[in-house]
């Protein structure tokens, strides 16, 4: 073992007597017993061999009796996996039956006939903070053996079971198990970071209720009363100081209006929504009948508050909608309180209760995303195996075409040429990202279930209200074009005679105009929206490999890091971002064509255009005839005329001096048009790397944002995170009957090594402590009867390999591997 350790460059380890005793006894319950050796009269104890046997016990035994791997299919989250399904020592207890959940539990009879159960648990009936205890419930019998033998383990873990005995043969099982784990409440149903809730569906239409709740009876109200009641008289005071003290006033009553009536509003409408049904029924009574009261006083009730917020009567559309909205909502929680009662009572009601429905209504949503990021980390590690596995298919018959004879002794090294034959796969790359790519991976689910990328509710939601956009454009311009031509009619009457009015002309025009900044607005909110999921995407797999700096990067750990509150503005962005943008664009493109065919300015529009025209034509011209010149005249960044050369950039300079000022007037409307496309995409940085960034003032700090809310996630919801929050539960589970003991740790980090031995490089550079130790350690010199030499970091080169060759071939003490068939090879490929 401690050749092994320090052979794949873990002296530290190898100098962990403890830790080598360790590994030493797990690998030995699965090893081949071997005969005695009798030496002379004495009898030597028999040895202990590292065979297939032993090396599998070593890897696997802390973990292989507790891992469930019914989980990579089960539809359910990772908490359920570790404390509500089915584990070894139950199944020890009393069967398959008694470790599933009861008769009347909801299963997934395709994935049941697999051996795989799929159900709703039982946490949902307890109290979010209850105390779940195992070994103490044992001991309190209140009721007789045979009235809770049907009692799955999961009641164990809760409350409700201290009052019921579990029999003799299921005490003996968990009488060595100590354990209290307490649950804290999070408020799952409005968990925004982590993405808690039950389904994305109520968390849109929640948004949607409280955005026309806000227009209905919110919007536009802050500061107006101040405005009206205090700034009459027409003197320098009114003029200047009121404005701005309106303005102050409106935002700050604005901020309190939104915070003190819209939290209360979505707290409430997302009752029902946590990703377990947690919910109890008296607490979905109470929210139910508050969210309800609050809609029905605001819209039944007419009143104003001075300065602050007002309910218009009689009531607008507006308010109708948002109402309507509301009773929707109360609809929802209504509907989940009878599922609740039907889950409570289903084993009294089998008729009303359809388990495949109860099941879709429990586990989907982001149950069934959570179990695809599960198997989007076992693809991950699958695909990685199989990749090593090639590699080293590879090495093996890049040897067998070099060895000429089997008694050919050249040191070969597994760990140094499958480092080099790695080497040279790295420049393969295969093609990811992109908008076609992204929405087809969505369509298959492999973006989920392949690549393990989690689309944030806060994204889903705001990709939502982007939509509603889009399908309210053509709606409210059809209401606005009446009102336009109306207001430029009234104000053409005002300085001019009506009687010389062309009415039909100008309402020609303006229809005209305003169809066709419609039509450009509705195209680039369409275009922001279909790219704003995929840009999302191809960010996410930017930071995964690397392409944007992460962890050691000065800007990440300072901007990114740092103000992660902000996340919370991203939806609200992606709506006004969007609508903003579309209005910009439409307004140019309309303004434009008005401009065209008013006649006023109908002669500098058309002036200027022919200028762009002409400009056009020069430029198709100097092109031609500049490419001519260039092949003639330049070979790369040298001329090969220098003569002729200088008088034509002479000309071109000259020509240079009067053209320049049409081409920054070009750059300038393609910087406007640019900069109003991206008014919308606050997901994509618009000025390049370093540029608009002062210190900690950032000018376009919306990327940003847009960064910070996937990183969360993927702190969070990576496949790789996920996996290591289900072995951080498994030892907490386990604690005291030892899952993921440090000894097999140990010989797992071997078996990666040698699989993977191009990970060293990673595990140098996030431990240089480690391995600094042990270069000392290497220098100072160690005993000179051990035979492999600790190396640090092993490299793929001449020095190294004729070190290591000179280590097997000068050691004082060689171990006896001749026992076993084989040993030879072994020792010369270690």
């Amino acid at each position: 073992v401690c050749d092994l350790l320090n052979g794949y460059g873990e002296g530290a380890l190898a100098h962990d007597d403890q830790l080598v005793r360790e590994m030493v006894e797990v690998a030995k319950a699965g090893s081949s017993p071997s005969m005695e050796v009798q030496v002379g009269n004495e009898e030597t104890p028999a040895a202990t061999f590292l065979d297939i046997g032993a090396f599998v016990e070593a890897l696997t035994s802390d973990v292989a009796r507790k891992y469930d791997p019914g989980r990579e299919n089960r539809r359910s989250t990772n908490f359920d996996d570790v404390w509500y399904h089915s584990i070894q020592e139950e199944k020890d207890v009393g069967g398959r039956n008694f470790a599933r959940a009861s008769e009347t539990e909801f299963r997934n009879e395709d994935e049941e006939a697999q051996g795989v159960n799929s159900y709703v648990t039982k946490l949902n009936e307890e109290t979010l903070a209850d105390t779940f205890q195992i070994c103490n419930k044992v001991k309190k019998v209140k009721k007789k053996d045979e009235d809770t033998r049907d009692i799955p383990p999961q009641d164990m873990l809760s409350p409700r079971s201290a009052a019921l005995s579990i029999g003799n043969a299921s005490a003996a099982a968990y009488r060595n198990i100590q354990l209290t784990v307490r649950r804290i409440f999070t408020a799952q149903a409005v968990d925004y970071t982590v993405d808690t809730f039950r389904t994305r569906f109520q968390i849109v239409f929640v948004w949607m209720a409280f955005a026309v709740f806000y227009v209905g009876y919110l919007f536009g109200n802050g500061g107006k009363g101040f405005q009206a009641d205090q700034c009459q008289e027409d003197d320098l005071t009114s003029t200047i100081v009121c404005p701005l003290i309106g303005g102050i006033v409106s935002q700050v009553l604005m901020i309190c209006e939104l915070i003190i009536f819209g939290t209360p509003f979505i707290v409430m409408g997302s009752a029902g929504n946590a990703i377990e049904g947690q919910e109890t029924i008296t607490r979905m009574v109470v929210t139910t009948t508050l969210f309800l009261v609050y809609n029905v006083l605001f819209f039944s009730l007419s009143f104003r508050v001075p300065f602050w917020l007002e309910s218009p009567n009689p009531k607008t559309m507006v308010n109708k909608i948002g109402f309507g909205l509301s009773l929707f909502i109360t609809a929802q929680h209504l509907f989940h309180m009878a599922m609740l009662i039907f889950k409570k009572y289903r084993s009294k009601l089998p008729s009303l209760v359809n388990t495949r429905f109860f099941q879709w209504y429990f586990l989907s949503g982001n149950v069934f995303y959570e179990a695809k990021i599960k198997r989007s980390a076992l693809f991950k590690v699958d695909q990685m195996l199989n990749h090593a596995y090639d590699v080293h298919q590879e090495v093996i018959r890049d040897k067998e075409r070099r060895r000429t004879s089997v008694a050919d002794d050249t040191f070969l090294s597994n760990f140094g040429q499958a480092t080099n034959m790695f080497s040279r796969r790295d420049g393969l790359t295969v093609y990811v990202g992109g908008v076609s790519w992204a929405w087809n991976s969505i369509r298959r689910g492999t973006l989920f279930t392949q690549e393990g990328i989690w689309l944030s509710g806060r994204l889903v939601a705001g990709s939502a209200f982007q939509i509603c956009v889009i399908v309210a454009l053509p709606i409210v311009v059809s209401y606005l074009i009446p009102v336009i031509i109306e207001q430029i009619q009234n104000g053409w009457s005002e300085e001019n005679n009506p009687e010389e009015l062309d009415t039909s002309t100008a309402e020609s025009r303006a229809t005209i105009a305003v169809g066709v900044g419609t039509v450009f607005a509705f195209l680039v909110a369409i275009n922001s929206t279909i790219l704003y999921i995929p840009s999302i995407v191809a960010t996410t797999m930017k930071f995964r490999r690397g392409v944007i700096p992460t962890l050691r990067s000065e800007d990440f750990l300072h901007r990114y890091r740092f103000a992660l509150d902000q996340t919370t503005l991203l939806f609200g962005g992606m709506f006004w971002g969007l609508l903003i943008s579309s209005i910009v664009i439409g307004a140019l493109a309309g303004g434009f064509i008005y401009a065209l065919m008013w006649e006023p300015t109908q002669r500098l529009v058309f002036g200027l255009v022919g200028n762009l025209f002409g400009l056009s034509v020069v430029l198709i011209v100097k092109i031609i005839i500049m490419q001519i010149i260039r092949f003639s005249h330049y070979k790369a960044f040298y001329r090969t005329k220098p003569l002729s050369a200088n008088i034509v950039n002479i000309a071109m300079e000259c020509y240079a001096i009067g053209i320049s000022i049409w081409f920054m007037l070009v750059r300038t409307i393609k910087i406007v048009i640019v900069a109003a496309l991206y008014l919308g995409r606050t997901d994509t940085p618009l000025f390049s790397a370093g540029v608009g960034i002062f210190g900690p003032l950032e000018i376009d700090n919306w990327p940003t944002v847009a960064r910070k809310e996937i990183l969360i996630h993927e702190a969070h919801r990576h496949p790789y995170i996920e996996t290591l929050g289900y072995l951080y539960m498994m030892q907490l589970r386990y604690r005291d009957g030892g899952f993921a003991k440090r000894a097999c740790s140990a010989w797992r980090l071997i078996f990666v090594l040698a699989l993977m031995p191009w990970l060293t490089k990673f595990r140098d550079s996030a431990r240089p402590d480690h391995f600094v130790g042990e270069k000392k350690r290497r220098k100072q010199g160690t005993d000179e009867k051990v035979v492999s030499t600790a190396v640090s970091k092993l490299k793929v080169d001449d020095d190294v390999l004729a070190e290591l060759a000179s280590v097997h071939a000068s050691a004082d003490h060689k171990p006896n591997l001749s026992a076993e068939p084989g040993a030879g090879r072994f020792r010369r490929d270690s």
